[in-house]
């Protein structure tokens, strides 16, 4: 499941890859958006709450903007993030989640990610940001220890992608390998004045 459409290209690609998609989006003129000026054809796309959504999923991929530029944080919006959210989407997925992360500030950025661990028995960042970008990708993983299995992901796509092993496998491949396990900041000891 895909929750936020913008232009369709996130839903897309995975469709290209011959992954089985359902994309959730809450205003029915973004997928008018889409279609039109996009070229988004493909997939089912319900108008619904993303935040309201059940049913069982292997995974849930977020990339929702906040519409809130004064929060400090442009996607997710808080909501999708909280306690309650996360409980829900925990409980729904069999594999994991992940988030589009954009947040200006670094301490907000780790709160995300201890928020998401709280729920998740792993948590994995890439960051593959260029100069003139804030997006973070933050998965959180069901599986034992937390782990990913990145070669049988990379597997899946390529044996379910009727292209030839082309610049789209090696550019995932190469942002997977990219990814980082997650760990909590040490928080700095304050000195007692003596």
């Amino acid at each position: 499941e895909v929750v936020g459409l913008g232009g369709g290209q996130l839903s897309g690609f995975l469709e290209g890859r011959k992954l089985e998609v359902e994309t959730v989006e809450i205003d029915e003129k973004v997928v008018d958006v889409a279609r039109e000026w996009f070229g988004f054809e493909s997939g089912r796309v319900v108008v619904a709450d993303g935040l309201t959504r059940t049913g069982e999923k292997e995974a849930i991929f977020y990339d929702v903007d906040s519409k809130d530029a004064g929060g400090g944080m442009s996607c997710p919006p808080e909501a999708f993030v909280g306690p309650e959210h996360l409980a829900a989407a925990a409980s729904r997925v069999t594999q994991g989640v992940i988030f589009n992360v954009c947040a200006r500030d670094e301490a907000m950025f780790e709160d995300v990610c201890e928020r998401i661990r709280s729920h998740f028995r792993g948590v994995w960042v890439i960051d593959e940001r260029r100069e003139d970008e804030v997006n973070k990708v933050v998965i959180g993983v069901k599986g034992a220890r937390g782990s990913l299995d990145f070669e049988g992901l990379l597997k899946k796509m390529a044996d379910d992608s009727s292209e030839p092993r082309a610049e789209w496998i090696c550019e995932t491949e190469e942002a997977l390998r990219g990814a980082k396990i997650w760990r909590p900041k040490k928080k700095k000891k304050k000195k007692k004045k003596k």
